[in-house]
């Protein structure tokens, strides 16, 4: 360790008389592992970090196609819900979804403002296994049409209209008029997003009781959407079987047309349409960290033709391969640390500009952010970038200066003579 703080010492006295060298070098580092690290945040938090709810790989939507009008999406009816809860032994839970946007006016607040809406069953928050920061959820009296119109407030929309105010709980907001309790408030991991049966998905500013008969309504209508959590074990054929089974009663409605009921995981429903945009881009930003390995690695082999004649009185005075490997290291080392150190402070950078011009209708933004994962994806692609670009400089600097070719390399007198 003594030997190794000793070489890096002398290393970066080397560079300091080197500065274009050193600074290009860092900064063509730096650059690439920035861009590339960002980028791969942006499609790690989006399509691979695990959704915050329990047991996500078990929740999904539940979609009907109508073939014969080639629309591929679209709402369940209150029959189709209704059809979907019988079958026990497949779904631990249904429930119906809708989204809306209201006018949040009247009463004591001061600017009417248009919010965004989910509009639930009951079982929405023990599905999802979200407990509310404070307050409750839902109860199953709460789905009735004569039940009143309650509330949970989202996290931000709390703490933007409200400052975090505990407060809030028991105070009646107007929504279209309607007076609503507000009853809890989400806690603030809790971003629940999505799809319309056609447009973009839409995070939520309230979430509120859906209060409905779905016995009462016409299979023909399309309502809702089905969050659906599916028992462990329940295969693709049990599944597709009991989906077929339930739009019997509504394909009937629409006279045997071909109406069918589908299913796609939580996480699939909102990232299937990112994915080869965000695959693209990763591969892009990849290319790019690629080029400047290259180029770095010309750089750190320009480096080396300068040292020759230093290199080249090492090997004279004796330095084996050990040492004359650790000479070169050294300074690829510097350059990694201190390459490292800006390719972090660009990631940063980076992620804020991608949030910042960002659409607020890309699903799981918020989840976009520098963490340990990333930080772990910055330090083993530092270490790849330099192990790729000092091979080169390793490999020519061993052919070039060991013991055995001293003779051939330079007259030692000769290469302590001053000029």
């Amino acid at each position: 360790m003594t030997n190794l703080a000793s070489e890096l010492r002398q290393a970066f006295r080397r560079l300091r008389r080197a500065p274009v060298f050193l600074v290009v070098s860092v900064l063509t580092l730096g650059i690439g592992i920035g861009a590339f690290t960002s980028v791969f945040g942006l499609a790690d938090a989006i399509l691979f970090e695990e959704m915050p709810y329990e047991s996500p790989e078990e929740l999904a939507w539940v979609w009907r196609n109508y073939e014969w009008a080639s629309l591929p999406r679209g709402w369940l009816s209150g029959p189709d819900i209704a059809e979907l809860r019988k079958a026990t032994d497949v779904f631990a839970a249904v429930v119906e979804v809708r989204s809306g946007s209201p006018n949040l006016t009247g009463g004591d607040e001061v600017e009417p403002e248009r919010i965004r809406v989910l509009y639930a069953s009951h079982e929405l928050f023990d599905v999802l296994g979200v407990d509310p920061l404070i307050g409750r959820g839902f109860l199953p009296a709460e789905d009735s049409p004569d039940a009143g119109q309650m509330v949970v407030l989202g996290h931000d929309f709390w703490m933007n209209r409200y400052g975090g105010d505990r407060g809030v709980l028991g105070r009646t907001l107007y929504l279209n008029g309607t007076p609503s309790t507000v009853i809890g408030i989400a806690p603030e991991n809790f971003r629940f997003i999505m799809h319309s049966s056609l447009g973009d998905p839409q995070p939520a500013d309230l979430y509120l009781n859906l209060r409905v008969v779905l016995a009462d309504e016409s299979p023909g209508s399309g309502s809702y959407a089905g969050l659906a959590r599916i028992r462990t074990g329940v295969g693709t054929d049990q599944l597709s079987a009991t989906l077929v089974a339930a739009a019997e009663l509504s394909d009937t409605f629409f006279d045997g047309r071909g109406l069918r009921l589908w299913a796609v995981g939580l996480k699939a429903d909102l990232t299937e349409r990112l994915r080869p945009a965000l695959v693209a881009l990763v591969g892009s930003a990849a290319f790019l960290l690629l080029i400047l390995t290259a180029n770095l690695a010309t750089l750190l082999l320009s480096r080396l033709a300068t040292r020759e004649r230093e290199l080249g009185i090492r090997s004279a005075l004796g330095a084996g391969r050990g040492r004359v490997t650790s000479s070169v290291l050294s300074e690829i080392s510097v350059v990694a640390l201190l390459g490292a150190g800006v390719g972090v402070l660009l990631t940063f950078a980076g992620t804020d500009l991608i949030l910042w011009f960002a659409p607020d209708n890309l699903p799981r933004l918020a989840e976009v952010g520098v963490d340990g994962r990333l930080a772990a994806v910055t330090l083993l692609a530092t270490f790849v970038v330099a192990s790729m670009t000092g091979l080169a400089p390793v490999v020519q600097a061993l052919a070039a200066y060991v013991p055995e070719r001293r003779a051939t390399l330079i007259d030692p007198l000769e290469a302590l003579r001053p000029e």
